[in-house]
């Protein structure tokens, strides 16, 4: 991001590294917000509404910052919004009905995510050297949608009584 905000929108390297920290303060202030409530409200429906939400708000983000600097207060919402994702996804992990040990469990969601993300990071950096760093990074929120697609599967799965891991019963 703030490569992006830097060298391809031309906003200083000092306000690209603030818009960065305001994702950070929001994403820090909503982990902690939603993982207070997730437990009643229920973690699916909470990682549900996250990408749903964040989604639409990362897209329109990605369309508002090269017009204007006040689109940073619009990312530290969107953060606010959309950094519980993976520490909800820890949490259901470490609740799942699997035959993993928990151990085994909590090494693939956080050094699978982990690794996932550098290999597609690997793999994005030479197309960015061809179309720039604000094409991919609309790959964001079409993550966000893809992610509420399988949470949704995930609810549906658990209502007729599938166990695919996570917690309680609630969804």
């Amino acid at each position: 991001m703030p490569t992006y905000l830097h060298k391809e929108v031309g906003y200083s390297l000092s306000f690209s590294g603030f818009s960065f920290t305001l994702f950070g303060l929001g994403g820090m202030v909503g982990a902690i917000t939603w993982g207070a409530l997730a437990p009643r409200i229920g973690h699916l429906r909470v990682l549900l509404y996250s990408t749903l939400v964040g989604a639409p708000l990362t897209a329109v983000y990605l369309v508002l910052a090269p017009h204007t600097r006040l689109a940073a207060i619009l990312l530290t919402f969107t953060a606010f919004i959309v950094y519980t994702g993976f520490p909800l996804c820890i949490t259901l992990a470490r609740y799942a009905d699997s035959p993993l040990r928990f151990g085994q469990r909590m090494g693939l969601i956080s050094g699978g995510s982990w690794g996932i993300a550098a290999v597609v990071l690997w793999t994005l950096a030479p197309v960015s050297e061809h179309t720039g760093m604000g094409p991919l990074l609309h790959l964001i929120w079409i993550g966000y949608l893809i992610a509420a697609a399988l949470t949704v599967w995930l609810i549906r799965q658990r209502r007729r009584g599938h166990d695919v891991g996570g917690g309680s019963r609630e969804a």
